[in-house]
């Protein structure tokens, strides 16, 4: 894939919650705890963009397409031959998706991107992502707290070395069915997406924390409904577009 991106996929969960009253106080409720589908994610820094746009079908995400500042229009389309197998495949690479039965949630991701092979490996605990392996003695490992994930540590170099990033976020509620942070500078990934994850952060992120690094601020944007439409993190704008 291209500067931004990188290949992979998502889960998605829907909360549902019933309440009595009027026709317009249930329409209010709805609204409250519904989950969005995101719809476009345009990334854009130093003038250049993508914008990557994700189509679903019964929440599940069919394709994805890509059209960059070039002018070039790419992507990725997802087919579902079972519940636990997902085919993906692009003009320069295919892979498969393996779920994990039990859990419901993404346990492998492995295919041909490019003319290499390429393999994805993925833990959950009590269905929070816990880590990703993508190659022998390189991994990342994720923290979470109160509903949030609050640190993502990479292991490289047999474990002799390590960096550390920490999120805080804000009190905003996260409807929206993907995880903030695992998108920003991922592009549109479908892997960290509540119909991968079954669990993404529940609140929006306000900043972040490097090793030795200073705190860097993401400044967000809401729209009408609450969500997410504009985020800036480091010199990187990320504008949202959502399925009502």
């Amino acid at each position: 894939m291209k500067n931004f991106k990188t290949m992979a996929l998502c889960l998605l969960a829907v909360l549902g919650l019933y309440s009595c009253g009027s026709d317009k106080n249930d329409d209010t409720k709805e609204d409250a705890n519904k989950v969005y589908l995101v719809k476009s994610l345009t990334i854009t820094e130093d003038g250049d963009y993508e914008k990557y746009t994700l189509t679903y079908d019964n929440n599940k995400i069919t394709k994805i397409t890509i059209v960059d500042s070039d002018g070039e229009t790419y992507g990725e389309t997802y087919s579902y031959p079972s519940e636990t197998s997902i085919n993906c495949k692009s003009v320069d690479g295919e892979g498969v998706i393996t779920m994990d039965a039990s859990e419901n949630v993404i346990s492998k991701q492995e295919g041909v991107f490019e003319g290499e092979q390429y393999k994805y490996t993925y833990s959950f605990i009590d269905g929070y992502f816990s880590k990703e392996n993508s190659r022998e003695n390189y991994y990342f490992t994720y923290t979470w707290l109160n509903g949030n994930l609050t640190s993502k540590k990479e292991v490289f170099g047999g474990g002799q070395y390590e960096n550390t990033t920490t999120i805080a976020y804000s009190d905003i509620e996260n409807n929206t069915n993907i995880d903030f942070y695992l998108w920003l500078g991922c592009g549109a990934d479908p892997t960290y997406t509540i119909q991968f994850m079954k669990n993404v952060s529940k609140n929006i992120p306000s900043s972040v924390k490097t090793d030795g690094g200073d705190i860097k601020t993401i400044t967000t944007t809401l729209d009408e409904k609450g969500r997410p439409s504009k985020m800036v993190f480091w010199d990187t704008t990320y504008t949202f577009e959502y399925y009502d």
